[in-house]
């Protein structure tokens, strides 16, 4: 009833505001800025992220309240809330004022390492064919930073689609909320379901058409919190998600991120210089329509979803061979992908001869 009233209550305060927040961005005119990149025409909304956000810690606050169940103690809570608040702060800043990439990674690291220092971090990692998990010791701090901050700024560049992000989001949020049901740990559950439900509010209004985006301050801080849910297991030293499954849920936008770094590092620009070859860049140049390039991101994400909960089905062994082979093979075809996207824009391309 706790993980009901959590999702149940995140998803009636997100559906209140959006409404609210498209009208209020109307009146203002605080719109998306239409560019040669974006696949939007129209004045669209760009402030959904401060819905998603306030659904999600209303709804937390909640049903902790009623419950007495959370992340472990109200100190680790708030901590939380602060650090992800400082991210969506900096999103929403940037949404309008453009700051510089130096200062959002700041505020991320900032996060980030304040979270890491009160135990949100990998500790182990399971390996196959041995008896117990490789203890990560001092390297957990680094790989945990690193990870957060990658996967904070890999949501970030995948949201360029209606329904995309917050997509990518609901399915990744839902299966940490069950990884954590099957591992017994109801309180951690509980912060994934209020994100699941404050998302799929977003989504009735972000679904194309969209009516409203959730712009950075929504991209940087789903894609903050998503880092942080597998790591707020029943206590420190316990990551009960683990390290591969986490990654599993969100190859997507990690290997859309390492594909836009290579791309733009080859072609001697910076890594953050945006462009318009990203995952679903690539679907609607294959002449899929943006309902069709959706369908089939979310029909991958839904498989990844199935393997990283593999492990409470299979052995430990198999699930993990089994969320390797999906890793190559996704990557081949990210490869692929590339390929025949690179040689349809060269076709495209008038020769000077």
């Amino acid at each position: 009833m706790t993980l009901v009233l959590g999702f149940a209550c995140s998803l009636l305060l997100s559906l209140a505001l959006m409404p609210l927040i498209i009208k209020v961005a109307h009146r203002r005119k605080l719109f998306d800025a239409v560019d040669e990149r974006k696949i939007h025409t129209g004045n669209i909304p760009r402030l959904g992220g401060l819905g998603i956000f306030l659904s999600f810690v209303c709804a937390l606050a909640i049903a902790i309240a009623f419950s007495g169940r959370g992340l472990n103690t109200g100190g680790r809570f708030v901590a939380v809330v602060l650090c992800t608040l400082g991210v969506h702060v900096v999103g929403l800043i940037d949404d309008f004022r453009n700051l510089r990439a130096r200062y959002k990674f700041l505020v991320e690291f900032a996060g980030a390492f304040v979270l890491v220092a009160l135990g949100f971090r990998f500790y182990s990692i399971t390996l196959p064919f041995a008896s117990g998990s490789l203890a990560l010791g001092a390297f957990s701090y680094p790989l945990t930073i690193l990870w957060i901050i990658g996967v904070t700024n890999a949501l970030n560049l995948i949201d360029g689609m209606d329904g995309l992000a917050g997509g990518i989001s609901a399915f990744a949020a839902l299966t940490f909320g069950v990884l954590f049901i099957l591992n017994g740990d109801s309180g951690a559950a509980l912060a994934c379901f209020a994100l699941v439900g404050a998302v799929a509010g977003f989504l009735v209004f972000n679904l194309p058409p969209a009516k409203m985006f959730m712009g950075d301050g929504g991209a940087l801080f789903l894609g903050f919190t998503l880092a942080i849910l597998p790591l707020i297991g029943p206590a420190a030293g316990k990551a009960e998600i683990g390290f591969f499954p986490a990654v599993t849920v969100l190859i997507l936008p990690i290997f859309d991120t390492f594909s836009a770094i290579i791309r733009r590092t080859r072609a001697g620009v910076s890594a953050f210089s945006p462009d318009r070859l990203h995952l679903h860049h690539k679907l609607l140049d294959l002449g899929l329509s943006v309902h069709g390039a959706l369908a089939v991101i979310y029909s991958a994400q839904a498989l990844l979803c199935l393997v990283a909960l593999s492990g409470f089905v299979f052995s430990r062994n198999v699930s993990f061979f089994l969320i390797l082979g999906t890793w190559l093979l996704y990557a081949f075809l990210f490869y692929a992908l590339s390929a025949v996207a690179s040689r349809r824009a060269a076709e495209r391309t008038p020769s000077i001869l």
